[in-house]
């Protein structure tokens, strides 16, 4: 690919690489928008590029193949969001037309006795419930709707990991929170069953028709500029001292 100004920077062994920028925008513009959204919020999340970086990187990409995956998933990025799995729910969630969820919602939980926390983080949720706020005070969150990701790689149906997951799940029950725990099946398939439930229990619709087909961009030799160079780059490459 041709390199412009900035694009190339000089790590610390002296080989010359893609500057984070550009290499955050290489990879979410060959990628489908779920892979695409987690890239960018990985490199967002590790302080490696900004958002003004980002806005400004789509706007010098315009017209090539596969910046409207880079302009959506620099949209829809949320450094906050923890796994490529929280990501794609919540995809999933909004291309079903539901309200964008909070993320990482702390629940004070008081109860030392059953969970070793005096506070719970959910993935998703919405806060449905409040509480009467003190002194006439304004009210305060008290509880909602939450999806909990349960990969298989941590959380395992049987043994003593299962046997905390369904206590911090009644924990967080009896504090107000309808919990919904989705696994990787449950993103599989065209048909919207976990996004059907969610938009029952916040008393949403859903939008009609089956799931969006997430495909990478196809490579355009042309409009990405590949470059036309008789001598290769590779050839008039050579290690850091050497010849």
């Amino acid at each position: 690919m041709e390199l412009f100004e900035g694009d190339a920077v000089r790590a610390p062994s002296g080989i010359r690489v893609t500057s984070p920028l550009r290499t955050a925008c290489d990879l979410a513009m060959s990628s489908t928008i779920d892979r695409a959204t987690t890239w960018i919020e990985g490199f967002l999340r590790a302080g490696l590029i900004t958002s003004e970086q980002l806005r400004t990187a789509v706007d010098e990409r315009r017209g090539r193949r596969g910046v409207r995956i880079l302009r959506r998933a620099a949209q829809l990025a949320d450094p906050r969001s923890e796994s490529p799995q929280e990501t794609a729910v919540r995809l999933r969630l909004l291309e079903a037309g539901l309200p964008a969820p909070d993320l990482q919602i702390e629940v004070r939980t008081g109860q030392e006795e059953l969970i070793a926390s005096t506070t719970l983080r959910i993935d998703l949720g919405w806060h449905t419930k409040r509480k009467p706020g003190e002194d006439g005070g304004t009210p305060g969150p008290e509880g909602g709707v939450a999806i909990e990701y349960d990969g298989a790689a941590f959380h395992p149906r049987e043994g003593p990991v299962a046997a905390h997951d369904a206590t911090r799940l009644t924990v967080l029950r009896a504090h107000g929170w309808d919990v919904s725990v989705l696994v990787s099946e449950d993103l599989s398939g065209d048909e919207r069953s976990f996004e059907i439930e969610v938009g029952r229990r916040l008393g949403r619709e859903v939008r009609a028709g089956p799931r969006a087909a997430w495909r990478p961009t196809r490579t355009n030799i042309f409009r990405n500029a590949w470059t036309r160079a008789k001598e290769p780059w590779w050839t008039r490459w050579r290690p850091p001292g050497g010849r």
